[in-house]
């Protein structure tokens, strides 16, 4: 994962070198390319959210996102091995819960 942010930073930055627009707004203070660290935790987190969106039999949701994620995401004991034949993922029962809280913590509103 390192690699390919390093990868896209680089492009960034020869993009940002070769436009002149953009070096212009680069010298209002708070604005500039791309310089930020990724969490990796709070994409774990919307992942798991996402997954309790396309959730089927019970606990079974379709694979679809990075694999890196999902890899962390089964060392963290919330979903089984991802690394397998099948379309779908498969939940832990912790993994189950959190997902859960997590779709409504992160993509719904509290009733009016």
């Amino acid at each position: 994962m390192q690699a390919r942010l390093e990868e896209v930073d680089a492009k960034l930055m020869a993009w940002h070198r070769a436009d002149e627009c953009s070096r212009r707004l680069a010298q209002i203070p708070g604005v500039g390319p791309i310089g930020v660290e990724i969490d990796e935790d709070k994409i774990d987190d919307a992942v798991l959210a996402l997954l309790w969106l396309t959730l089927h039999n019970e606990r079974c949701a379709w694979k679809g996102f990075d694999w890196a994620t999902t890899d962390r995401l089964h060392k963290k004991g919330l979903i089984g091995d991802p690394i397998n034949k099948s379309k779908s993922l498969i939940l832990t029962d912790e993994g189950l819960e959190r997902s859960e809280a997590l779709f409504r913590e992160l993509f719904t509103r509290p009733p009016q």
